[in-house]
């Protein structure tokens, strides 16, 4: 038979090809060996391109917190229940499931709650309940705002995301107290609660402010920035209000103001080191995760 048509790619494409396919496949290797899940993700995505290299979004985070910072309360946590709150595909979610006796996902965005529970079913994972809601402090519908091209994680129910959203939607949203209730909790105490919720964490804390006096969970929350009516330090107020005297950041120890030379040098001299800081107030930046406890962290 004739050769009716050709299609080539040049050895240096097909070498590349090569090189591509053999690294993720030495990623995958590796996510094996450390035993991390099977998290459905977009590989574009900035929450995915870290699983995909790591395993895990914001591993050293999470190893750093429950390995060290509050590895004296492992026991009351595998005793209890974690919240999720903007539980996004699941990463975190996930990783409690692990060290909690239940999970409850608090998530709005239908896709997201579509990649979480693919999530839950190829690890075989049975101790997670989703609410497919947005959490506030008053009940009814909201606009949820979405970035569906490269950052899910920078979408939710603040105003001031619509501006770079790629879609807006309205979404069910629910007071905590309402909805985290005996059945959700499966009548078993409250141990921790997570908030990633970019910028509308006060105003879900503010609906949960029975549970929070009456259960006093250990509190994590991003803050995008430490000021502003709606800002970390306005949560580290309204905490305070339900019995939370201990307040923690966590800093790296990185040289800010430094250059990209006298940088480098000190991490090849120091690594990577994750420190926890009491403060009473936030310094003016933005934070990855506040830690919030009634009684004191372990030193």
């Amino acid at each position: 038979m004739n050769v009716v048509a050709e299609y080539r790619i040049s050895f240096l494409d097909y070498v590349a090809r090569l090189a591509r396919s053999r690294g993720v496949r030495r990623l995958a290797a590796q996510r094996r060996r450390r035993q991390a899940p099977r998290i459905a993700c977009f590989a574009d995505d900035d929450i995915g391109a870290q699983i995909l290299a790591h395993g895990w979004y914001e591993d050293l985070l999470l190893q750093a917190l429950f390995e060290r910072f509050l590895r004296d309360r492992a026991a009351a946590f595998r005793a209890g229940v974690a919240v999720d709150v903007g539980a996004n595909i699941g990463n975190h979610t996930l990783w409690f499931a692990r060290r909690f006796a239940r999970v409850v996902a608090v998530e709005p965005n239908p896709v997201c709650t579509h990649l979480l529970q693919a999530s839950l079913l190829m690890n075989g994972v049975d101790n997670v309940h989703l609410l497919a809601l947005g959490l506030s402090d008053t009940a009814g519908e909201r606009p949820f705002h979405a970035d569906l091209h490269g950052n899910l994680g920078r979408s939710g129910l603040a105003a001031e995301l619509a501006a770079s959203a790629t879609r807006s939607f309205p979404v069910r949203v629910e007071r905590g107290d309402t909805v985290l209730d005996a059945t959700a909790l499966a009548g078993l105490p409250l141990r921790l609660v997570k908030l990633d919720i970019e910028g509308h964490e006060l105003a879900a804390l503010r609906g949960m402010a029975g549970l929070l006096r009456t259960q006093q969970p250990v509190v994590l929350f991003e803050a995008n920035r430490a000021d502003g009516e709606d800002g970390g330090n306005a949560v580290l107020a309204e905490l305070a209000q339900h019995g939370y005297r201990h307040f923690y950041a966590i800093e790296t120890n990185a040289l800010p103001g430094a250059g990209r030379l006298r940088r480098l040098l000190h991490r090849v001299r120091e690594g990577l080191r994750l420190r926890l800081r009491e403060v009473t107030q936030l310094p003016p930046r933005r934070h990855s995760l506040v830690l919030a406890t009634v009684q004191p962290c372990a030193s």
